[in-house]
C-alpha cells in the first residue's frame, strides 16, 4: 500500500519512472474509479486531438462527449493492455497499447499524466490477474465484462455483400476489412445502440430495414432472399449504422447473443457510474 501511495504522489514523469523501477510489483487489487478530462488523438493519423471526458472503472476506460456521462463515444478494454509515457510525445502525453490498437492520450499536465498512468496500470493488472485465474468459458467477471466475440461475416457494400471481419470487444463493434485488420470499415459504440434482424416482412422496432431491403432488391442488385441471417446495428441517436449477414442460422443466433451480452455489459458499467 505504501508503495502504491508513493507512486501516485510522484509529481513528475521522471520521478514516477524511477519509483516504479525500484519497487516490486504490488499484488493486483480492484482499482478505484477515476474520472477526468483528457484529449484523445484521432486514429486517422492526422494528429487531431479531441477533448473527451474519461471514466476508468474496473477494467474499462470509457470516454464520453462531456462530463454529463450520458453520450458514450467509445471504450477501451484493458485486458491484455499496457500503458506508459509516449516516447517523444508532448508534455503529459501517454499511450495505452491494446491487442487491437494504440490510444494516444494527453493529460493537462505531468502530475495528471502520472495519476492516470498509475490508475490504468492497476486496472490492467486487475484485468490480467482475473483472466489468468478464470476459465475461458467463465470470462465474464464481477464487473460485467463480456467475453470477446469475433468472426467472418458479410457486410453491405453498394448492392453486394462483401466479406469482412467483425470484432465485439470493449463496448464496441468494429468491422474490419479482413482478419488482419488492414483497415477499419465501421465502428459502433454499443451503449444505447439497437440491433435486430433485417427482415422484409417484419422489420424489428427502431430498425430501418425495409428501405434498405427494397434498395438491394431493385435494379438487379441483391435478391431479397439473400437477406436471410442479416441484421443491422444502429448507434445511439441513429448517427451511424452497419448491416451484416451471417453464413447460417446458428451463427446468427450466436451473434445476437453476443450483442445482447456486450450491450448489457457496457450499459451496466455506465449505469454504475451514474
Amino acid at each position: 500500500t505504501q508503495m502504491l501511495t508513493e507512486s501516485v504522489e510522484a509529481t513528475t514523469v521522471e520521478e514516477y519512472r524511477r519509483s516504479t523501477s525500484e519497487q516490486a510489483i504490488a499484488p493486483p487489487e480492484q482499482p478505484q474509479m477515476k474520472k477526468g478530462w483528457l484529449s484523445k488523438q484521432a486514429p486517422s493519423g492526422l494528429k487531431r486531438w479531441k477533448r473527451r471526458y474519461f471514466v476508468l472503472k474496473h477494467d474499462k476506460l470509457i470516454y464520453f462527449s462531456d462530463d454529463s456521462v450520458t453520450n458514450v463515444v467509445g471504450a477501451v478494454g484493458l485486458e491484455g493492455a499496457s500503458v506508459g509515457v509516449t516516447p517523444k510525445g508532448k508534455l503529459g502525453q501517454f499511450r495505452i497499447v491494446t491487442p487491437e490498437r494504440t490510444f494516444q492520450l494527453l493529460a493537462p499536465n505531468e502530475s495528471a499524466c502520472v495519476g492516470w498512468i498509475s490508475a490504468i496500470e492497476k486496472a490492467c493488472s486487475f484485468a490480467s490477474a482475473r483472466t489468468s485465474t478464470v476459465h475461458e468459458s467463465l470470462r465474464a467477471d464481477s464487473a460485467g465484462q463480456a467475453k470477446p466475440h469475433d468472426g467472418m461475416l458479410l457486410r453491405v457494400a453498394g448492392s453486394k455483400w462483401k466479406e469482412c471481419f467483425v470484432v465485439l470487444r470493449g463496448g464496441m463493434l468494429r468491422v474490419l476489412s479482413d482478419r488482419r485488420g488492414t483497415s477499419l470499415v465501421a465502428k459502433i459504440p454499443l451503449y444505447g445502440c439497437c440491433f435486430g434482424r433485417l427482415d422484409v416482412d417484419d422489420p424489428p422496432p427502431n430498425i430501418a430495414g425495409q428501405s434498405l431491403v427494397d434498395k438491394l432488391a431493385s435494379g438487379g442488385g441483391l435478391a431479397v432472399a439473400n437477406t436471410d441471417h442479416a441484421f443491422q446495428v444502429i448507434a445511439q441517436g441513429d448517427v451511424k449504422s452497419v448491416v451484416l449477414k451471417c453464413y447460417n442460422a446458428n451463427a446468427y443466433d450466436q451473434w445476437m447473443d453476443a450483442l445482447r451480452s456486450h450491450k448489457a455489459s457496457v450499459e451496466r458499467s455506465v449505469d454504475a457510474i451514474n
